[in-house]
């Protein structure tokens, strides 16, 4: 028995000997060097300092990493793991916190745009775990100039097929847009504009497939052109896979204003889209405004329906194709009645407007343009019919009718507005039995007649040259 023995005590020598190493492989005293040994062998990374252990918590300090189009830096890394996790084949994290972390996205190269992009959604061979992410004083810089700054994250972190950001809380967030060049001394004029032309989107793949659980924001502002924007809170519940991007809910909140909305969206083909809105808002000098948003189609072919509870209940329907060089529109506005006290302060003083309808429909060629309704003023004792049919494009507005109903006569008024660098206008206006008498006694009770005239805006203001003026009156 004596081999046995001696196997025995081989076996325990090995396993303790093993044992050992891995304890100054893990421990305080083996981990830095065994981790700059493996830093050593990643291209294009670099770490100031190394310390702690593996056992218990790894720092790292100064880490550096470029690849192409990425550099990434981050003062302070600490790692806590938790090795039992190892039975269970996975990587498991008490804490990982990290400090003045920078991300850099660089602009791709040319070679870089013409490869063909792989549709593959990354996975990892093992689940990550990591029970409390801790990230503060972080900034993205993307490559358009845009400046993402995020004071803390904290959330709770799983990755293996599907990555989920459990319960994420934000809090001080800052998008910086770069300045847009202004577009006040561009060349205006029929030869300044190229042709338009249908727009074509590229698909979009977003190559994971992720998850997000009631994602908690705070204290967000946006910045652009010296204008700042702040959000007081926004709470989102989500999911993005590939192609496929599912907003279950988000609600955002402002100090003028909330908007709770949920979308699914397919970022390729043809864009299909179902989206639903509710804005509420409260913005100074102007009336408080309800409304539900729902979009359906695709972007290719919007439907678009919204429904105004305030500050009038309106219902509007369309059928919009965005991307179409031509812009082709098909659209219905109808609102019920409200008086100036739905519009304050915009409004009109005691005025008041009865139900009524618009309705657009054509091309970016011609928008054929008609609308009705009737307006109550005081000041006149008859109410004051609408009926206008008009077409109209970017260059000339075609005035068909606008006929003006009041004081049992009509105002029937016809001609073209033309939109060019100096709008000027040629009209006609015809009178049938206006009965003056309902304003004033001393007018007279038929009032009839042409009047001709042309003007044109010159420094903001309008200037009238009246050609005919042929008015009867009894």
């Amino acid at each position: 028995m004596i081999w046995l023995k001696r196997i025995a005590i081989t076996l325990t020598s090995v396993v303790t000997i093993v044992l050992l190493l891995v304890w100054i492989a893990v421990g305080r005293l083996g981990s830095p060097t065994l981790l700059s040994f493996a830093a050593s062998y990643v291209p294009a990374l670099s770490i100031s300092n190394i310390s702690g252990g593996l056992s218990s918590t790894l720092i790292l300090e100064a880490l550096k990493y470029q690849s192409d189009g990425i550099e990434l830096s981050i003062e302070r890394t600490e790692l806590t793991l938790r090795w039992r996790c190892l039975v269970q084949f996975s990587v498991c994290a008490d804490s990982l916190n990290t400090e003045g972390l920078t991300l850099s996205l660089l602009s791709s190269t040319a070679e870089d745009k013409q490869d063909k992009p792989v549709n593959e959604v990354i996975t990892l061979p093992l689940l990550v775990a990591v029970d409390s992410l801790s990230a503060k004083n972080s900034h993205i810089n993307l490559a358009d100039g845009t400046i993402i700054r995020i004071d803390t994250l904290q959330s709770e972190l799983r990755i293996y097929q599907r990555w989920r950001m459990l319960s994420p809380q934000l809090d001080g967030l800052t998008i910086s847009r770069p300045l847009h060049k202004s577009l006040d001394n561009q060349p205006v004029g029929p030869n300044a504009e190229p042709a338009p032309a249908d727009i074509q989107l590229e698909e979009i793949f977003i190559p994971i497939n992720a998850e997000v659980t009631q994602l908690q924001l705070t204290n967000a502002v946006f910045e652009q052109n010296h204008s700042r924007y702040a959000l007081e809170s926004l709470l989102f519940d989500g999911r993005v896979n590939g192609h496929q991007v599912d907003i279950n809910s988000i609600k955002l909140r402002h100090k003028e204003g909330s908007l709770e909305a949920n979308a699914r969206a397919k970022l390729s083909d043809e864009f299909p889209l179902d989206a639903n809105l509710n804005i509420r808002t409260a913005l100074v000098d102007m009336p408080p405004l309800a409304a539900e948003v729902a979009l359906q189609g695709s972007i290719q072919d919007l439907v678009l329906k919204i429904t105004s509870d305030s500050p009038v209940l309106s219902v509007l329907n369309a059928q919009i194709k965005p991307l179409s060089a031509e812009l082709p529109i098909e659209l219905t506005l109808q609102w019920q009645g409200f008086n100036q006290n739905d519009l304050t302060p915009i409004a009109v003083p005691d005025m008041a407007i009865d139900k009524g309808q618009l309705t657009v429909s054509g091309d970016l060629n011609d928008y054929k343009i008609s609308a009705n309704t009737v307006l109550t003023v005081p000041q006149i004792t008859t109410p004051i019919r609408l009926d206008l049919n008009s077409l109209a494009n970017t260059k000339r507005i075609d005035i068909n009718s606008l006929m003006v109903g009041l004081l049992n006569g009509t105002v029937e008024s016809s001609g073209q507005v033309n939109l060019t660098d100096s709008m000027n206008w040629q009209l006609s206006t015809r009178l049938a039995d206006i009965d003056g008498q309902l304003v004033d006694q001393r007018l007279p009770n038929s009032i009839g007649g042409k009047l001709e005239y042309q003007g044109q805006l010159t420094d903001g203001k309008p200037n009238f040259n009246v050609q005919t003026i042929d008015i009867m009156a009894t």
